[in-house]
């Protein structure tokens, strides 16, 4: 594989992968060796997409042949498109076909969007958030739905991996949340990743809980550092930004109740013995009429939160609810992603460094996208988590 340097981007020029086609039950229906473009896109912490655009008779054709999309062809609704080299496959969920430009557009996520499909009954109360995201998870599997009574929901060819041991931990609750929304907002609260494996040998999915290796500078582990800097030519058109318009600092949360008797908690992201002063007090208001001080398992047996408890799970949604106003103090750049799954890869933490205007960073690959048009592959990088810029995000075209 030959790589150049264009303006802003890393640019791959490599032989073309084929893409297999799986049915949901794991067989194999064909293959796509022909295509007008690719857009590829994983997440640390989030279903991520993908977009596969086809000429109308591009090799999508199965051994029935024929021109009627739906009966005969491999791309249909819920298949699984599948390139070699990746941990994960992605699952269709739009087909469009254009007799104007002669093109199928097909469009779609990661296979863990089939988590999407399955809405968790009950309060789900968390504590360990690996322990309680494999729980979530699995929640899918389950002959009988532990509240309604619901049966025959069980999704078949699916699995979940081996816990790791990870100490992160969360005082909070969900009520009748989606299944992959719940796994999103644990894994942006706690930092933990997730992806849904595609085990086609074994035709099962596997949903596995990981963390990303920290290679920041400030890291004092033996792992090497990854630093991006002017000086050393790996970043470049740097943008400072010190922005306050969307900060708070402090949050009111009311639970349950209604008028003078809602349950009110007060939480605060500075420390109660070094208080701002009044002027520099920023607050929010968060509605969490959602969590209920009485918590229902999956026996169905209640159980009456006391208030200082409840009042831990009202202070974790206000902290969550704070990181999405964060005092904006950093820049933005464009850096070069040599070394992108061989040195680092998808979840991982790595410095930004600029001397000359005295600013450094240390941030998340929180997402990657590779577009392929042609031989032609461009990788994008999506640095950044909640509290790194008024978008959540450093955006990199690489």
């Amino acid at each position: 594989m030959q790589v150049r340097q264009g303006t802003g981007k890393l640019i791959f020029e490599r032989a073309r992968e084929m893409l297999f086609v799986f049915s949901k039950s794991f067989n194999l229906m064909g293959h796509i060796g022909s295509f007008i473009s690719l857009i590829w896109e994983e997440e640390y912490c989030g279903r991520g997409s993908f977009q596969l655009v086809l000429a109308n008779e591009s090799g999508t054709i199965g051994e029935q042949g024929g021109a009627d999309l739906v009966g005969t062809r491999i791309i249909r609704q819920g298949r699984y498109i599948y390139q070699k080299g990746k941990k994960t496959a992605m699952v269709i969920r739009s087909i469009r076909v254009s007799e104007k430009d002669g093109q199928i557009i097909i469009n779609g996520f990661t296979t863990l969007d089939i988590l999407r499909q399955r809405v968790r009954v009950g309060t789900t109360k968390i504590e360990n958030v690996e322990l309680s995201m494999y729980h979530i998870a699995d929640y899918v599997r389950a002959e009988i739905e532990p509240i309604t009574g619901y049966n025959d929901l069980r999704f078949k060819n699916y699995s979940i991996a081996e816990t790791k041991g990870f100490e992160q931990t969360l005082d909070t609750q969900f009520t009748n949340w989606n299944v992959l929304d719940m796994l999103i907002a644990l894994g942006n609260q706690s930092g933990l990743g997730f992806f849904m494996g595609f085990e086609h040998e074994n035709q099962t999915h596997v949903f596995t809980v990981y963390e990303g290796k920290d290679f920041a500078v400030a890291n004092e582990s033996n792992n090497p550092h990854v630093v991006f800097s002017e000086e050393y030519g790996t970043l470049s058109d740097v943008e400072i930004v010190d922005d306050k318009s969307i900060f708070a600092n402090n949050a009111w949360v009311a639970g349950e109740g209604e008028g003078n008797r809602r349950f009110n908690q007060n939480v605060s992201t500075y420390p109660i013995n070094d208080r701002p002063d009044a002027i520099d007090i920023f607050q929010i208001s968060v509605d969490a009429r959602d969590l209920r001080q009485t918590i229902t398992d999956e026996s169905g047996q209640e159980t009456l939160l006391n208030s200082y408890d409840y009042g831990r799970i009202l202070e974790g949604r206000g902290l969550a609810k704070l990181t999405e106003h964060p005092h904006v103090d950093t820049f933005t750049g464009t850096i070069n992603p040599i070394g992108f799954g061989i040195d680092y890869n998808l979840g991982d933490i790595v410095t930004c460094i600029s001397k000359k205007h005295n600013r450094r960073i240390d941030a998340r690959i929180t997402q990657f996208k590779e577009v392929t048009e042609g031989n032609t592959t461009t990788l994008r990088l999506t640095l950044g988590e909640p509290e790194i810029t008024l978008k959540g995000e450093i955006n990199t075209w690489l």
